[in-house]
């Protein structure tokens, strides 16, 4: 959805919120999640999904988030409030795909 009361998008901005996101997480009790280990149970899980036509791929962040349109909870309310002259395009790596 775009929002003239949010920033436009850069990779700077992009790290900063993420960051952000991520003292949240631990103000709310999350811990961090040990080496090696994925898609463990977690109090709060706070991600970036998508932020306009920002794309960005690097270790610390990827947008769009590579797995969100497989993700109903997702998609959903996002088809509720996107216009419909918006697109999403999709993130397409090998290595983000369902197998």
């Amino acid at each position: 959805m775009k929002s003239n009361s949010f920033p436009k998008p850069s990779n700077k901005k992009a790290k900063m919120l993420l960051r952000e996101l991520k003292k949240l997480e631990r103000f709310f009790g999350r811990e961090k999640t040990p080496k090696g280990k994925k898609w463990l149970s977690r109090c709060l899980d706070l991600d970036i999904l998508w932020w306009e036509d920002f794309h960005t791929v690097g270790e610390e962040l990827t947008l769009p988030h590579p797995r969100f349109m497989n993700r109903n909870f997702v998609i959903t309310p996002l088809s509720e409030i996107l216009s419909r002259s918006q697109k999403i395009k999709k993130f397409d790596d090998p290595k983000w795909s369902i197998k």
